[in-house]
């Protein structure tokens, strides 16, 4: 399942030196550095649900107080990952090893890495529930992995009317980069107008298709409920496992865990409600949707996973803003 990337089908041209040059001054200055050289670093786009499905897991690990994390917005990670990669690939999350030129590209190889590598982690993958643990991944990587993100997109971008949805759109521009540097801010809030109608022409967006992206959606929901009849507190096994933290991380932007702060296309920042009128209107079905997914049995476990098994596990409390999840990140 291909994760936050950006693919043409097509092998890039060699950049030339001055687009090597230009490129890479323009991550400097976009975003600073985190980049330490005894430090793992981990590339994001902040709001990207398998973004979020790698960061808990190295939250989980004896890595947590030592990573740092680049934190983008959307397509404002390119420069970074260019530069990482040699411009072979503009994926995340991406994970460079400290004091080596290694990368650990996707969530999928960050996750088997720590389980690999860190006996603490061996309760992503435990002994004797390895296969059953890969197909619940398989398969919320490949359906709601790639769904919430058109439902999302779509309720941001297409249900409003024209006046409503040029407020959604000049709101949602700097609400989204906020994990990035001050320059990056400026130009992404510029150049978010433009962005959104390349997503929407990419996944072929419409007001008209939100039923049908809800309708699948409640077909892999509803398979989750047919396992958890049986009275499991988990997916596989009686403990969390990286079953749980899949669904969970990648099913969060149709689902709102209180613990990831607000994922509402109306944002709240610095404690006020921004756009708040239209969740009354053209986006009160987008509240309608999630708190039914809420209510279910495998929307539960969702939210009990987050609470539980999150940020209170290390006692943190940086729940709050959604973009500000990583401790490491410059803000």
């Amino acid at each position: 399942m291909p994760e936050e990337a950006v693919k043409t089908g097509k092998k890039p041209a060699p950049p030339s030196f001055l687009e090597r040059y230009v490129l890479g001054n323009l991550m400097h200055y976009c975003n600073g550095s985190n980049e330490k050289p005894d430090k793992p670093l981990l590339v994001t786009i902040s709001v990207s649900h398998f973004c979020e499905r790698a960061r808990w897991a190295l939250d989980l690990s004896p890595l947590w107080d030592d990573y740092m994390e680049d934190s983008h917005a959307p397509g404002m990670h390119m420069p970074q990952t260019n530069r990482l990669t040699d411009f072979q690939n503009t994926s995340t999350p991406m994970m460079k090893l400290p004091g080596t030129n290694q990368l650990i590209e996707g969530s999928d190889e960050i996750l088997k890495y720590l389980a690999e590598t860190y006996p603490e982690c061996g309760f992503l993958y435990p002994h004797g529930h390895e296969i059953e643990i890969l197909e619940w991944e398989h398969l919320f990587a490949d359906t709601i992995g790639v769904l919430d993100r058109k439902w999302a997109y779509t309720h941001l971008l297409c249900m409003a009317d024209e006046d409503d949805q040029k407020r959604l759109t000049e709101m949602n521009g700097p609400f989204m980069a906020q994990s990035g540097g001050t320059l990056e801010r400026v130009l992404f809030g510029m150049a978010w107008p433009v962005i959104g109608k390349q997503i929407k022409r990419q996944f072929k967006l419409s007001k008209e298709k939100e039923a049908e992206l809800v309708q699948q959606l409640d077909e892999i929901m509803d398979k989750v409920n047919r396992a958890l009849a049986d009275g499991r507190e988990y997916l596989v096994g009686d403990r969390f496992t990286a079953a749980d933290l899949t669904f969970a991380s990648l099913a969060y932007p149709f689902l709102a865990p209180p613990e990831m702060g607000d994922v509402s296309p109306c944002p709240t920042i610095g404690g006020k409600r921004y756009l708040e009128d239209l969740l009354q209107g053209p986006l009160k079905l987008y509240m309608e949707r999630v708190e039914g997914w809420q209510a279910t049995p495998a929307g539960k476990l969702a939210l009990r996973v987050y609470r539980n098994h999150r940020f209170s596990v290390k006692g943190d409390v940086r729940a709050g803003e959604m973009v500000r999840l990583s401790r490491n990140s410059e803000w």
